[in-house]
């Protein structure tokens, strides 16, 4: 089993430098599922992606608030991020979000590569990943991990 509140203080602890330098306030409550058998690269890499990109595309002047959240759902445990940044533009862009190299917001470092990379992963582990967004209000990411989930070695 991997523990997500471990998971989650070793993303932090390796963006601690960014996390202190934009003020990011990070909290959790993974009491309804404190952890999954799953592949521990790729509950670190869901972390790392979404908590880079709220601190990344934060609103200006504003500091970043990122809630994270776990629930049971039948056959998954759903991972809920949320952030108090810019938002993407669902009408704009919703159908690309997860697209390789698509960028939403101008004059912020990035390849396009971190969501591509993360939905990629957690499809293949017959997950989904779902987002919500409105621009200047934040953007919610639903990560839907199927549990028993160990195809490779973690």
């Amino acid at each position: 089993p991997v523990s997500f509140e471990k998971e989650l203080t070793d993303v932090m602890h390796s963006i601690s430098e960014e996390i202190m330098e934009k003020e990011a306030a990070i909290t959790y409550d993974f009491s309804k599922a404190k952890d999954i058998c799953y592949p521990g690269k790729v509950i670190h890499s869901v972390f790392l992606n979404t908590i880079s990109n709220a601190i990344k595309y934060r609103k200006e002047h504003e500091r970043p608030v990122i809630h994270i959240t776990t629930q049971e759902d039948g056959a998954f445990v759903v991972l809920t991020i949320t952030d108090n940044g810019k938002g993407i533009d669902m009408g704009k862009y919703g159908n690309k979000i997860f697209g390789l190299y698509q960028r939403f917001h101008e004059n912020t470092e990035g390849k396009g590569l971190g969501l591509y990379i993360v939905k990629s992963q957690v499809e293949a582990l017959g997950g989904k990943i779902a987002v919500e967004s409105m621009v200047n209000r934040g953007t919610a990411f639903q990560v839907f991990l199927k549990k028993n989930t160990m195809p490779y070695d973690a």
